[in-house]
């Protein structure tokens, strides 16, 4: 899919831009995730895709909490409920029910926040190049220990 395209290349080129260590208690905590959801994998490959996971939120973050246009309206929150509830055959109540009880809710969210920053910087590559969009919305400091 072409957007899955232009989304590798920007979250590499933010990757890149944005060098900083992740917490080990914040990598150790998604590779017990991926573990329960990959098991045919590595340790060292689930650590690598987790460490991966953890900077692309906390960049996306970073950029969503600094461009207030991105942040996601209540009405926005609903009605990505109300999809997931109609192709779940399910009421609203209930998806956010389980997506909280099964500790998923979180990230729920932080895909959707994700999602938004990614089609921003999409967005702005149709207008600059690749390296325009990385120098516009370069991130001062990522502090992981704020998460």
């Amino acid at each position: 899919e072409e957007r899955s395209f232009y989304e590798n290349q920007v979250l590499s080129q933010l990757m890149e831009t944005h060098q900083f260590n992740v917490p080990k208690i914040l990598i150790d905590g998604e590779v017990k995730t991926l573990m329960t959801e990959k098991p045919d994998m590595s340790l060292e490959e689930v650590s690598v895709i987790a460490e991966r996971f953890i900077k692309t939120d906390l960049i996306c973050h970073a950029i969503y909490e600094r461009h207030p246009e991105l942040h996601i309206k209540p009405e926005e929150f609903e009605a990505k409920f109300t999809e997931l509830a109609a192709k779940a055959n399910d009421t609203v109540i209930n998806i956010k029910e389980k997506l909280n009880a099964s500790g998923k809710l979180n990230k729920f969210i932080n895909y959707l926040v994700n999602n938004r920053v990614v089609d921003f910087l999409i967005e702005m590559s149709e207008k600059k190049d690749m390296t325009g969009i990385v120098e516009s919305v370069v991130v001062d400091k990522i502090d992981p220990t704020e998460v």
